[in-house]
């Protein structure tokens, strides 16, 4: 740094972490669940044991999808 004539006022600061900004988490919405107890599955993670073979029967209606564009 003397060769250059710098000082470590010239240096930039470091940022604390890998982020800039806080990033939150979005919640997936629930796509299947179980009617005997209420519990929900997002379809992310291992499978649950109530949810079995056939997903059809717990799966949870979707609201229609907006279209995307301006």
């Amino acid at each position: 740094m003397e060769k250059y004539g710098l000082s470590v006022s010239d240096l930039p600061p470091v940022p604390v972490s890998g982020r800039r900004t806080p990033v939150e988490a979005k919640a997936s919405p629930v796509l299947y669940r179980d009617p005997e107890t209420g519990k929900t599955w997002s379809g992310r993670g291992r499978t649950p044991s109530w949810l079995g073979r056939d997903r059809g029967r717990y799966r949870v209606p979707q609201p229609p999808s907006e279209p995307r564009g301006g």
